[in-house]
Parts: structure tokens; C-alpha cells; sequence
């Protein structure tokens, strides 16, 4: 592992920020397009987060009912069951010291910012979700009221002429 680290072009440092970004850019793969390395990041950066807010739908794997709800949502679709948060993974056999952590979020750095942004923009639309369908359910309920209240009405009034048919 420690080789694997000590690699300063390891292309696997930040995979998701590079996935996510336009890399055109910062010129690609070309680092000596920015004078500056912190600039050509925050250039990275942005742009991910630019085209994760710009998807209709990314879910976490920590968070797989939500996600679900929220692809159910942007797709219009329901699944016939729903998911179970399944936490255990191949990555818990692997031993890991905490100096090892720091070294891994440190050179991965922008995918830290980049995470710690995507679950906002998750907290955010489900929020928006769950709001939404808070207010389907005012509105179905109002409705429900409305309906009700008009049956009595119709029901008062039935019974009215009833009564004056019968005088």
C-alpha cells in the first residue's frame, strides 16, 4: 500500500472529482496547463459539483432507501420492493492505520469536498421530496375534506327536501 501511495501521479487520487469534471478545463491530463496547482483543483472542483447539481438523480451507497425514493421520483418509477441499507462491504476486511487515513484524505482531498457537497445536494432533494409529498398529501387531504364536506352538504340538502316532499 505504502507504494501505491507514494505515487504523486496515482491516478486513482481524486478518480471521482476527474470522473465528474470537465476536464477540458484544466487541460486534461496536462498539468503544466495551470501555473498554479491550487487553482487548477478549485477549477476541478467547481465543475464537478457543476455537473453533479446539473444530474437528475446520483444516490449513496450509505443512504440506499433515500436514494432509491429519490430515482423513484426523478424516473417516475417504482420499484417493486424496496432496498435494504446493506452496510458491509469488502472494504471492512481491509486493515487500515489512522496515519493511513490521513495520508488517503489528504492526497484525495477534493474528493472529500466533493462528498461532503454531494451529501447536501442529497440532503436538499430529499427535503424537496419529502416536501413534495407533504404537500400531495395536504392537497389530497384538503380535497378529501372538500369532497366530504360537499357529500354532507348534498346529504343536508337531500334530507331537506325530503322532509318538505313529506309535509
Amino acid at each position: 500500500m505504502a507504494e501505491f501511495m507514494a505515487c504523486p501521479h496515482n491516478l486513482a487520487n481524486n478518480r471521482q472529482t476527474r470522473m465528474l469534471a470537465d476536464l477540458t478545463l484544466v487541460g486534461c491530463y496536462n498539468r503544466s496547463a495551470f501555473a498554479d496547482p491550487a487553482e487548477r483543483d478549485h477549477v476541478m472542483l467547481q465543475s464537478a459539483m457543476d455537473n453533479l447539481r446539473g444530474t437528475v438523480f446520483f444516490g449513496l451507497t450509505e443512504r440506499q432507501v433515500d436514494s432509491q425514493h429519490l430515482f423513484e421520483r426523478a424516473f417516475n418509477v417504482r420499484f417493486t420492493e424496496d432496498f435494504v441499507q446493506r452496510n458491509s462491504t469488502n472494504a471492512d476486511r481491509v486493515s487500515v492505520t489512522d496515519d493511513q487515513i490521513r495520508l488517503i484524505e489528504s492526497r484525495n482531498n477534493l474528493d472529500v469536498q466533493l462528498y461532503r457537497y454531494a451529501l447536501q445536494l442529497f440532503d436538499q432533494r430529499l427535503q424537496q421530496l419529502r416536501g413534495t409529498q407533504r404537500q400531495r398529501r395536504t392537497v389530497h387531504s384538503e380535497a378529501s375534506d372538500q369532497t366530504q364536506r360537499s357529500q354532507n352538504n348534498d346529504n343536508r340538502l337531500g334530507r331537506r327536501l325530503v322532509n318538505l316532499a313529506e309535509t
